[in-house]
């Protein structure tokens, strides 16, 4: 992969170009829709024929997204079994004393090893995403715009004011909306996949930042 950004950048570099500011407008969505030109009806196409540059969020944002959102189960799950291995060495519910009590821990240790083993892999593979997502922009430094591209966490609290900050593609599409438009972004678009529930949320939600901002914000199926 890297071989191949290095040769389009060589290509993409022997293309002339006429450099021009353009107005900025961010593209939310369904992660799928918002990849695939057919299913949002060409929207990047249309934007920039109308003379506006067009960007969406990468891809790698969702995996980001998940491994963190697991980091929190995770730490809600061994927590909730650290209260129950200490209580396991108490009487039993019935009163009839612990007889059961180290089978029962034996269960819970288990139960909290194997969050563990969940816990490390999680932090294994967020390691393994920020090396690839590293390794692959550096054949790119300085040919692409150099704004700094917001962290998960960062997204998520962007979000918080206006949703749960973890609440999937809704609150994604919020905290990247407001990233954006901290740093210059002249309008959003959100694309609606039809009856999109994390669509019609941020929909509701993109009243109240369009009052706040004062940017322009459409909603289109």
């Amino acid at each position: 992969m890297v071989n191949i950004l290095q040769d389009a950048r060589r290509d993409f570099e022997n293309i002339p170009i006429n450099k021009t500011n353009k107005p900025l407008v961010g593209i939310v969505s369904e992660i799928f829709v918002r990849n695939h030109p057919y299913s949002n009806n060409e929207i990047i196409n249309k934007v920039e024929a109308m003379g506006g540059e067009a960007e969406i969020p990468p891809f790698g944002e969702w995996p980001y997204h998940t491994t963190a959102t697991r980091k929190i189960d995770i730490i809600t799950k061994q927590t909730d079994l650290y209260y129950k291995i200490i209580k396991s060495f108490g009487p039993d519910s019935d009163g009839s004393g612990n007889s059961n009590g180290y089978s029962k821990l034996t269960e819970l240790t288990g139960d909290f090893v194997s969050g563990i083993r969940f816990y490390v892999l999680n932090r294994i593979l967020n390691k393994l995403l920020e090396h690839c997502h590293h390794k692959l922009e550096k054949p790119l430094k300085g040919f692409l715009r150099e704004d700094k591209e917001a962290g998960i966490y960062e997204i998520w609290d962007n979000a918080k004011p206006y949703i749960i900050k973890w609440f999937g593609e809704a609150a994604l599409s919020i905290g990247k909306s407001v990233d954006w438009i901290r740093n210059g972004a002249h309008g959003i678009i959100n694309v609606l996949p039809f009856t999109c529930i994390p669509g019609n949320i941020v929909n509701a939600i993109s009243k109240r930042i369009r009052e706040e901002y004062k940017i322009p914000w459409l909603s289109c199926l």
